[in-house]
């Protein structure tokens, strides 16, 4: 309305004598300016700027989290909020959102109050790593054997599932697990942060052995032992095997003896096996003495010690199976008895029987004499 403006006061104004000046009082204000037209006449007005406070923003404190991880952020002090960087956030119009930034984050909060005053806070995430978990690699083992697991990279250890696990809260606990299993360790570090790794037991059966039956043998003789159901074999003790590395060795101890055989599959599992061998002692042969006797007579041959009898040769013999046959060899002979007992166990005994020529006779021949005559 006029040439010539001046305001007053000039606190909080970019210019004091121009029509429009930008007013930034920090207080209510009222401001008069006092107007001068080309005639030089004067007026004034009056502007009165209320200044609103702004709002008193409170946050939730700086926090810090693990990879991962979320927080809650709060804001109060307004009537509507917006966060940035939006990076992370659940959502950015409220005034608690979830936060779960990858780096750590400084979240700018813009609160605006019912007088659409704004005013602004920081909450800053920190964001922990994660602790670099190293784990033992998986591993293959036999039924009934352990292993020893490791984990590293954090100060306290928790390893999942229990079973078969020595300890579940050591980096290091022996796995014994009875079938394949695979354990998860979670290992935290020292600002709480929690990750996990794997490892893998898997567990092979140990082979299916197959042996031969105990057997009864006589001294002195032989049976075959048999395993089966590996690969490779092992026999103990050595004595009276003829091989301790094959699946079918020959044996003949000389006392009643329980073998064990060791048979280790492809994938280097062991079982073992039993088998006993009972020696029975052979019979004692008692036979008569060697004898002598005439040619065309005859002896009794005896034997004990057994069940039953073999005589051999049968020459002379009245009965070659019987303990005591009788014996008329026409010459001299080594009868050979074969005894067996209730074992079926045999022994053998001899005999000798010498006979004796006859004399040669010479007698005069023949003759004749008359009545009272001698010869």
């Amino acid at each position: 309305g006029g040439v010539i403006y001046s305001w007053s006061p000039s606190t909080g104004l970019s210019d004091t004598s121009i029509s429009d000046p930008m007013a930034s009082p920090g207080v209510t204000t009222t401001y008069t300016v006092t107007v001068t037209d080309g005639n030089g006449c004067e007026n004034t007005g009056s502007v009165t700027i209320t200044v609103n406070p702004l709002p008193v923003v409170t946050t939730s404190p700086d926090t810090v989290i693990c990879l991962n991880d979320s927080t809650q952020l709060l804001a109060s002090g307004g009537v509507s909020y917006i966060w940035t960087p939006s990076i992370g956030l659940s959502d950015t119009s409220i005034s608690n959102p979830m936060a779960s930034p990858s780096v750590t984050s400084t979240y700018t909060v813009s609160v605006t109050d019912s007088n659409g005053c704004e005013n602004t806070g920081l909450v800053t995430v920190t964001v922990n790593p994660l602790p670099v978990v190293t784990t033992s690699p998986d591993t293959m083992i036999c039924l009934n054997d352990s292993t020893q697991l490791l984990a590293s990279g954090g100060v306290s250890y928790s390893w999942t599932p229990s079973l078969g696990l020595s300890d579940t809260s050591i980096s290091n606990p022996m796995a014994s697990p009875s079938f394949t299993t695979t354990y998860t360790v979670s290992v935290t570090d020292s600002n709480g942060c929690e990750n996990t790794g794997l490892v893998t037991v898997t567990v092979n059966p140990l082979p299916v052995l197959t042996t031969s039956p105990d057997t009864v043998i006589c001294l002195n003789d032989s049976t075959q032992l048999t395993a089966s159901g590996g690969v490779s074999y092992s026999w103990t003790p050595s004595s009276g095997l003829s091989d301790t590395s094959v699946s079918n060795p020959m044996a003949s101890p000389s006392v009643t003896t329980t073998y064990t055989v060791s048979v280790t599959d492809s994938n280097g599992c062991e079982n073992t096996g039993l088998v006993t061998v009972t020696v029975n002692p052979l019979p004692i042969v008692t036979t008569s003495l060697d004898t002598v006797i005439c040619l065309n007579d005859s002896t009794q041959l005896t034997a004990s010690g057994g069940v039953s009898y073999s005589w051999s040769p049968s020459i002379g013999l009245s009965d070659t199976s019987i303990s005591n046959p009788m014996a008329s060899p026409g010459v001299t002979t080594t009868y050979t008895v074969s005894v067996s007992d209730t074992n079926g166990c045999e022994n053998t005994g001899l005999v000798t029987v010498t006979v004796n020529p006859l004399p040669v006779l010479t007698i005069s021949p023949d003759t004749e004499i008359c009545l009272n005559d001698s010869t």
